[in-house]
């Protein structure tokens, strides 16, 4: 297909321009093709039908078989080349939604505008937004395999695109042995990892639970100020992958700026109330800004601004080594209108001491595995909701015995604070590391045969869906392994691709597929 066939918006032309002047190969340009047609199709995680409608059509204009399941997953077939019928079936495997962040001030509606992009001395990045490389490079990589697929040879391979990876791997979750992958694929593929020169053989299991605190509203009394802050510019970041930086978590940040304001001690005797609350913007996600109001007596307004001030400085100057720069803090003072609805003193202490105790970040690192993060837990989000606070955290551990533990220790903690206490999603296993299999010594043979090197392999504290796939489809008894190129800083508006390790993943694959 050519680009005029797929493209909508001439910003995808000249970028397309621009990508194809630094390949070297018909395929690897068609990479890039497939790569900004994605980038059209709002795929925001949450919004299925657009990008799962757009695939089945791709599929039907190549030619090929596909089908899609209840939950939109796609698959498409594409048969094994003459000779290659008796070999096992391979499944390349990403998913199709991505996480939507931009950057303060960036104006970007989801559902209808396509990712901007600019490209200079080899970085692809998005204007303001994130870029989508986490997956769209993998699912880029997968039809351009389709659609070349009649240029070398290869056995059957089937190409799995799975929805709402990022809010808890939804999609996989709902997969069902014997819908669309067929029982003779015996090599499953994920093409979601992030850092070239790695190939991820194991992964973390994941629980996300949401615990929702039960809270009192009042009508504010007269003499009242409100106080508004927000703090932006945060480092952010994966939870799983980054979250051995030890970067400040904004949501637990703001309610430290509160708890820890001398004139907002309970010993003080200066109630004070929660007018709006909200930090964090996906379960995955290190919060990186909040947003929260909150009433006090007129006489020590000033005196709070100035406390959550200097506390704001002295966290910048604690966590300097891992944010680099400083986030940025934004106080702004109003009389409260008399009769406005703020919680009362009790819920707001309740909710905010719980937030202050819930555990955030590396709980135990492995000892078998150097640096590798075992157990940790991000308290990812925070929203007043109505009659109820909610609270969303996110568990993972290599040991699925130790992320239970966890997440029990939670659920008592929430309920301690007379909260409801809830699974969002079911919990996915973790992926068990196999050194010795045959598809990760192919993949290595063909690494260092194509550029020179040795790969490193790794397990990685974040969750794949490789576990959630093979323990559904277990009577394949797949082997797996789990590469991609680099993308920096995903889920950010800072997010951006190494354009020549997108192409090498897509020239690698080209060598494996026939050699498996």
């Amino acid at each position: 297909m050519e680009p005029k066939d797929l493209f909508k918006y001439e910003h995808s032309h000249e970028m397309y321009k621009q990508l194809s002047a630094l390949c070297t190969s018909e395929g690897t340009k068609a990479y890039w093709k497939w790569f900004l047609a994605l980038s059209e199709i709002p795929r925001r995680s949450g919004q299925r039908d657009q990008p799962s409608e757009w695939l089945v059509s791709i599929a039907k204009k190549m030619g090929l078989e596909c089908k899609r399941d209840k939950e939109k997953n796609v698959c498409i077939y594409a048969p094994a080349s003459k000779g290659c019928e008796d070999l096992p079936h391979i499944c390349v495997q990403g998913h199709m939604d991505m996480v939507g962040t931009v950057a303060a001030g960036v104006e970007h509606d989801w559902s209808k505008d396509p990712i901007k992009m600019n490209l200079k001395d080899g970085i692809l990045s998005a204007q303001g937004t994130t870029l989508g490389g986490d997956d769209g490079t993998g699912v880029a990589a997968v039809l351009c395999l389709l659609e070349m697929r009649d240029t070398f040879k290869h056995p059957a391979f089937e190409m799995l695109v799975t929805c709402d990876e990022e809010i808890g791997c939804l999609g996989a979750s709902g997969l069902v042995d014997g819908e669309l992958l067929s029982e003779k694929v015996k090599y499953l593929i994920n093409v979601d990892s992030e850092d070239w020169g790695e190939f991820t053989i194991s992964s973390a299991g994941t629980a996300m639970r949401r615990g929702s605190v039960p809270v009192k509203y009042i009508e504010a009394k007269g003499g009242l100020t409100k106080i508004n802050v927000k703090i932006e510019k945060f480092q952010g970041g994966h939870s799983g992958v980054d979250i051995k930086l030890q970067r400040a978590n904004a949501f637990k940040w703001i309610v430290d700026l509160f708890i820890h304001a001398k004139s907002l001690l309970r010993k003080s005797n200066n109630e004070y109330n929660i007018v709006d609350f909200e930090a964090g913007h996906a379960h995955n996600a290190i919060p990186s800004h909040a947003n929260v109001s909150i009433a006090v007596k007129n006489e020590i307004a000033n005196q709070v601004v100035e406390e959550i001030k200097k506390l704001h400085k002295c966290y910048c100057d604690i966590y300097f080594g891992a944010e680099g720069s400083e986030p940025t803090i934004e106080v702004k003072t109003e009389p409260l209108a008399e009769g406005t609805k703020v919680l009362d003193f009790t819920s707001t202490c309740n909710c905010l001491q719980l937030v202050e105790k819930l555990p955030h970040g590396v709980l135990r690192y492995s000892p078998d595995v150097e640096g590798l993060v075992e157990t940790s837990q991000s308290v990812a989000i925070g929203k007043l909701n109505g009659d109820k606070f909610d609270i969303t955290i996110f568990a993972r551990s290599s040991k699925d015995e130790d992320m239970f533990a966890l997440v029990k220790a939670d659920e008592i903690m929430f309920k301690c604070h007379g909260a409801e206490f809830v699974k969002v999603v079911e919990d996915a296993q973790g992926w068990p590391a196999d050194p010795n299999s045959h598809i990760l010594q192919v993949f290595k043979d063909k690494y260092k045969q194509l550029f020179k090197s040795e790969v490193k392999t790794t397990a990685i504290h974040a969750g794949l869906e490789n576990s959630i796939i093979m323990a559904i489809y277990k009577k394949n008894n797949m082997e797996s392994i789990s590469l991609g190129p680099s993308v920096i800083d995903v889920h950010t508006s800072r997010e951006y691709v190494v354009v020549d390790t997108a192409t090498k993943l897509y020239e690698l694959l080209l060598e494996v597929i026939p050699s498996l």
